[in-house]
């Protein structure tokens, strides 16, 4: 690789319209042909760019060898889309990436066990810093995983506490910031007793959020008069502006729902959300109060010698958070019914009621929605703001074959850039008129292997196809989701 600078790329881009500038260089990124410099400052223009990059020069040796390997000989756990795609990252990560396809393919026993992040890190690739620290993290990433899918539990740093007595029942105080725990502290070792009116005999370092995930380590590795059932916690930090971005995004999921319908702009899907400033004091006190209750129950189950990790986990949750402080009761969900002539705002609620049409339609809005939201991502600079996507269905049309649900449902297709790929034994123009390409499909037997069957498709309608990579499926078993009741 050599180093090339922005200036350089902006002139060999031959454009002189500096957001045609900067789609040619998002595009040599995407394509791996460039990589952008750590320590390089931005240019200090919207939408900003690096002005340093490493020109990936490298080719691959044997791009099919490399393709066969991807698509026949590795682990069906690892999704391999990401290298077809990107064969010189493949080449480049290829070694470590064989190393963990050998670990899931002949060592998958070992997934059995739950181990910590690193020593599963060094089972795999004789590094335990590999997942932590180096590369790790973006090479599973490439292969569609998550460091959870190993089995792996994350370690986490001790509590640091300090006691001005062994006093039971007492007070103990949760402080996130380094700085006034040393301050608590200092003041309960001059004598100090009261803190905000509250007699205090304890204070730990909660380190921000990481006093959640210690919270098991608290019960566990604290004195007996640390964790005495009629002790009170109380706990002092700021609220935590990560919930109210949650909060905020959730409004964002519609954003990108507006149609074009009967020569007007049609917003398929609306999502009102309570004020936060109207609410805030309730907010918190809804906070405070789960808190409590969470604390309440650990105490109960360690008192009954019973593991609180799992409980944890299923109560400090976005989701249960959101429930218990906002409540997804008080989001109001508008869509749009679409009807021949017309067409008219309705609650969620109300889609229950529909048509089966109307309400596969408002389904397929909220879905495109949320695939729309969950692949943008606005802090990468580089990435597109709407990202392709496919979506395979299987028959769509056994309820929504009506030209004026089609229609919208393309239109929301097109706008969330979502290529649809139907199944289907139906025909006619109100469907066929929908798509640039249509294939026919039959079951062919084969002549070299009795009993088996293979598909043959045949291009009907649409521009020249394209062949971009083959492979082979055998279909062993057939399951159903239905069990009949005997």
């Amino acid at each position: 690789m050599k180093k090339i600078t922005l200036d350089t790329l902006l002139q060999a881009s031959g454009e002189t319209e500096y957001q045609k500038q900067y789609e040619y260089i998002a595009a040599l990124l995407r394509s791996g042909k460039l990589i952008p410099v750590k320590r390089a400052p931005l240019n200090g223009r919207r939408p900003a760019l690096c002005t340093a990059y490493w020109e990936n020069t490298e080719e691959p040796a044997d791009k099919e060898k490399l393709k066969e390997e991807l698509l026949f000989r590795i682990s069906p756990k690892i999704n391999t889309g990401y290298y077809l795609n990107h064969l010189a990252n493949y080449q480049r990560e290829r070694e470590q990436v064989l190393k963990l396809n050998h670990f899931l393919m002949e060592e998958q026993e070992a997934l059995k066990d739950t181990v910590s992040l690193n020593e599963r890190s060094f089972q795999i690739w004789g590094r335990e810093k590999f997942l932590q620290r180096e590369q790790g993290n973006k090479l599973l990433s490439h292969c569609g995983l998550k460091a959870e899918d190993l089995n792996i539990y994350r370690t986490i740093e001790p509590l640091a506490y300090y006691s001005a007595d062994h006093s039971i029942p007492q007070r103990i105080l949760i402080l996130e910031n380094k700085d006034t725990f040393y301050t608590m502290r200092r003041f309960l070792m001059e004598g100090g007793r009261f803190i905000f009116s509250e007699e205090i005999r304890s204070v730990i370092y909660g380190a921000g959020k990481g006093v959640l995930r210690s919270f098991e380590d608290f019960f566990f590795c604290m004195e007996e008069y640390m964790r005495h059932p009629q002790n009170r916690i109380l706990y002092f930090g700021d609220l935590d502006y990560e919930g109210i971005r949650i909060y905020e995004q959730l409004g964002r999921i519609d954003a990108n729902s507006t149609i074009h319908l009967r020569e007007k702009p049609v917003k398929m899907l609306r999502i009102i959300l309570p004020v936060w400033e109207e609410n805030e004091a309730l907010y918190r006190q809804r906070v405070g109060d789960h808190i409590d209750d969470v604390l309440g129950n650990c105490v109960a189950l360690l008192e009954e010698n019973k593991p609180i990790q799992e409980f944890i986990g299923s109560r400090i949750t976005t989701r249960v958070l959101y429930n218990a402080v906002v409540g997804s009761a008080n989001v109001q969900i508008k869509l749009n019914k679409i009807e021949k002539e017309r067409e008219y705002p309705i609650s969620w609620a109300d889609v229950s009621r529909n048509s089966g049409g109307e309400g596969f339609l408002s389904a397929f809005v909220v879905l495109s929605a949320l695939m729309y939201y969950a692949r943008r991502e606005e802090t990468d600079l580089f990435s597109e703001k709407n990202e392709s996507k496919v979506l395979i269905m299987d028959n769509p049309f056994a309820t929504t074959n009506a030209s004026h649900l089609l229609i919208p449902m393309m239109e929301v297709a097109k706008k969330s850039n979502v290529q649809l790929i139907c199944l289907t034994g139906m025909g006619g123009n109100s469907i066929y008129d929908r798509f640039n390409n249509i294939y026919t499909m039959e079951l062919v037997s084969s002549n070299l292997r009795g009993g088996m069957q293979y598909l043959k498709s045949r291009h009907v309608r649409g521009s020249d196809e394209k062949t971009m990579l083959t492979a082979r499926v055998e279909v062993l078993e057939q399951l159903s989701f239905y069990v009949e009741d005997e």
